[in-house]
């Protein structure tokens, strides 16, 4: 089925929203059904890396420009949505959000109030903790957890660039922020209130490294890495006069065998 809808929704992407018509509604809707089946996936990983698709995330935009803005209700609220993204699932009761093209494995376990944007995958046994938001086309692997109030952020523009990846095992603190191309490897911590972005510098204390991005590739964080949030000088005149510091991000250490997430920081934390 992929490679005949992977053809379709090219061809209309090349086309003008004028003469998609029919044609793009019926694309969309088949995209949606391959992805909550778990037969279709935003991403996956091949010989070089972690890629996303984009012709799925071009599919999906479809479905942003073809739907008519309704008034809905939820309970007292009324508010205004897209129909063609009308979520699956509403926080009548304080649940979880979950949008059109969402799979979720099996055992995964949504708290209160966690939203779940177009496209995104979560794996078999992982956990979306509440008011979390996990963004169009995020990968969240087998196992791996997302506390409360973290935001694993991605867009559909452009096509091209690769939601965040979670692989089994990642864990994401409460409040932490995953923003673009990231991919933390397997058992990989983030650290509660962390800011993780592509664009900020990574520096490995333990192997006394700097993490660099492969040009036109994720930045990929190594297997356990214990990621914390971290500053550096500036050789910047006016900085150091006024003892100004830059982000960035610090891998303080990496977790051991069966070591918990929280053990880990709190090791490293001490150190």
């Amino acid at each position: 089925m992929s490679r005949g809808l992977r053809d379709r929704v090219l061809a209309l992407a090349a086309l003008p929203p004028t003469a998609w018509g029919e044609a793009a509604l019926a694309a969309f809707e088949e995209l949606i059904a391959g992805l909550e089946a778990g037969e279709l996936r935003p991403s996956e990983e091949g010989d070089d890396g972690w890629f996303g698709h984009a012709w799925v995330k071009a599919g999906l935009g479809f479905g942003m420009r073809l739907g008519r803005v309704i008034e809905a209700e939820l309970g007292p609220l009324r508010f205004l949505e897209i129909d063609t993204l009308q979520p699956r699932s509403l926080p009548a009761s304080g649940g979880p959000l979950v949008r059109p093209g969402v799979h979720v494995g099996r055992g995964a376990t949504l708290r209160a109030r966690a939203f779940l944007d177009l496209g995104a995958r979560i794996g078999e046994e992982a956990e979306i903790g509440p008011g979390a938001w996990v963004g169009p086309c995020v990968h969240v692997g087998r196992r791996a957890a997302v506390r409360a109030g973290a935001v694993l952020a991605a867009d559909l523009e452009p096509p091209g660039t690769l939601s965040p990846v979670l692989c089994e095992g990642a864990w994401v603190g409460a409040g932490a922020l995953v923003e673009g191309p990231v991919v933390l490897d397997r058992h990989t911590v983030v650290a509660p209130g962390a800011v993780v972005s592509a664009s900020l510098p990574v520096f490995d204390l333990a192997r006394r490294e700097r993490v660099r991005r492969v040009p036109g590739g994720p930045l990929r964080f190594p297997e356990r890495a214990v990621v914390m949030r971290g500053s550096r000088r500036s050789a910047h005149p006016y900085a150091e006069r006024a003892g100004l510091a830059l982000e960035a991000l610090v891998i303080a250490g990496y977790r051991e065998d069966d070591e918990g997430p929280e053990e880990a920081l709190l090791r490293l934390s001490a150190t």
